[in-house]
């Protein structure tokens, strides 16, 4: 897919709002055979009506590419109460006055059809250049700044929704490399719903930053600080696992939770090597593994809280 931050992967057929690219409906593109049974040339109308369908009756405009953008879609949502714009490919509904080059045209001219309830408008930008725009939400040939029709203007103002979000996607994004594809769309749906849970809180203005990197680093913070306390619990925890949990989280001797107990009775050490390991019933107040005298030496609670302050 050209002028797209990935080129290559899974298709993801999104719906976003126009104003703060939060993402509304997804649907995966499958491969041709599990597609949906559809008459051909009419998938990019049967993805537009299933994405939108439940905000279709609400009086909203919808902006899609050429891809999606056909005359009977047009007419379909209209009836639904729901306009559309798009730009459109050279169809067999298409005059050839509207998309041939050729014909001798001033740069920033624009030609303009009106049938029903839907107008076609044909945008020269450049010299070998020509938009091609259908829509039903304008119906009149107004021109804009810098000699473009209004509904360019419009277009140009709403398009960006999808693209907006692929960007953000890109740019900090949690994907690993992976042949696994419902992995791969694990790390997808959980790069979206970080952006979607950002817009959200901007929207709610509960936000405390306005960085988007700052936000995900608190939010990974607050989903794995509940984990690694629990950690702390388990017996048998290295002793440098402990003091870096701990360092990451802030948690100091009172806040740290109850850890389990040492076990009674000897034990052989758990550092020594089997063969030469002696019995002890001395167990570390950390991890609560057996440590025989070679391997542990005794330390005041005074000095163990200066150390944790000094580190």
């Amino acid at each position: 897919m050209p002028n797209k931050p990935t080129k290559y992967g899974i298709k993801i057929n999104m719906a976003c709002d126009a104003r703060n690219s939060y993402m509304l409906n997804g649907i995966v593109d499958l491969a041709k055979h599990r597609r949906p049974q559809v008459v051909p040339g009419k998938l990019g109308e049967y993805y537009t009506m299933t994405l939108t369908e439940p905000y279709l009756d609400s009086n909203r405009t919808i902006t899609v590419d050429n891809w999606f953008t056909s005359l009977s879609l047009v007419k379909e949502l209209y009836k639904r109460n729901t306009y559309l714009i798009g730009t459109s490919r050279r169809k067999g509904y298409v005059p050839k006055i509207m998309v041939d080059k050729k014909f001798t045209r001033p740069v920033d001219s624009s030609i303009f059809l009106f049938h029903e309830n839907v107008s076609m408008v044909s945008f020269k930008p450049k010299k070998d250049k020509i938009v091609l725009l259908l829509s039903s939400k304008h119906n009149s040939s107004a021109i804009g700044k810098r000699n473009k029709p209004e509904a360019i203007h419009f277009y140009n103002k709403t398009k960006g929704g999808v693209d907006v979000l692929d960007m953000m996607c890109a740019r900090y994004n949690c994907n690993r490399k992976t042949r696994r594809w419902p992995l791969y769309l694990f790390y997808a749906m959980l790069n979206i719903a970080v952006i979607n849970c950002f817009i959200l809180s901007k929207l709610q203005q509960n936000c405390q930053t306005k960085f988007r990197r700052l936000f995900m680093h608190t939010l990974a913070r607050e989903l794995v600080q509940p984990w690694a306390e629990k950690r702390l619990q388990q017996a048998g925890m290295k002793l440098s696992a402990s003091h870096l949990i701990r360092s990451c989280f802030s948690l100091t001797s009172n806040e740290e939770p109850q850890r389990q107990q040492a076990g009674k009775g000897k034990k052989r050490c758990s550092i020594c090597e089997w063969k030469t390991a002696s019995q002890t019933r001395t167990y570390c107040s950390y991890c609560v593994r057996a440590v025989c005298p070679r391997h542990y030496s005794v330390i005041c609670n005074k000095c163990e809280d200066d150390d944790e302050d000094i580190k």
